[in-house]
C-alpha cells in the first residue's frame, strides 16, 4: 500500500550507514568502463546509473536548481514530500547550490538500489526538509 512506499522513501537512517560502507567498499568503476563501445556507447554506460525520477531546471528566483517534474512511480514521486518548484539544497550532505544541471545529475545518479540523502527547500513553506531515497527507475 501507500504507507509502505512513504516508509521506504524516508527510511530510518541506521541502515543507510551500513549500505554506504557496502557501496564504497566494492568498486564498481571498472565494470562500467568495460561496456562494449558502440553507437549508443555513452547512453549504455549512463543507463547503468539511475537517479530518483526527478527532473530539475534552473530556478530564476533562487538561482538554484528546482524540481521541474517527477516521474510517475519513481522514488521521488512515491516519497510524496517532494513538490514541483522545490529547490535542491544538498545531496548526501554536500551543497549543490552552485551546481550546473550536469553536475547535479552526476551526484544524483548511482547504482540502482543505493541510497541518497537529499535536502530540499520547500517552495510552499520556505522550510528545508530532508528525504532519503533509494535510487531506481520504475
Amino acid at each position: 500500500g501507500e504507507m509502505g512506499a512513504v516508509e521506504s522513501c524516508c527510511a530510518k537512517r541506521s541502515d543507510d550507514k551500513v549500505h554506504e560502507r557496502h557501496v564504497s567498499a566494492k568498486s564498481e568503476v571498472p565494470v562500467r568502463f568495460g561496456a562494449t563501445p558502440d553507437e549508443a556507447g555513452n547512453e549504455r554506460s549512463l543507463a547503468e546509473k539511475v537517479g530518483i525520477g526527478a527532473y530539475f531546471q534552473r530556478d530564476a528566483n533562487s538561482d538554484g536548481l528546482a524540481v521541474k517534474s517527477l516521474l510517475v512511480g519513481s522514488p521521488a514521486s512515491k516519497c510524496s514530500k517532494i513538490q514541483t518548484g522545490d529547490v535542491i539544497v544538498s545531496v548526501d550532505g554536500s551543497s549543490v547550490a552552485k551546481f550546473k544541471l550536469a553536475e547535479l545529475a552526476e551526484v544524483l545518479l548511482g547504482p540502482a538500489g543505493s541510497k541518497v540523502n537529499l535536502t530540499f527547500l520547500s517552495k510552499a513553506s520556505g522550510q528545508n526538509y530532508g528525504v532519503t531515497l533509494s535510487r531506481g527507475v520504475p
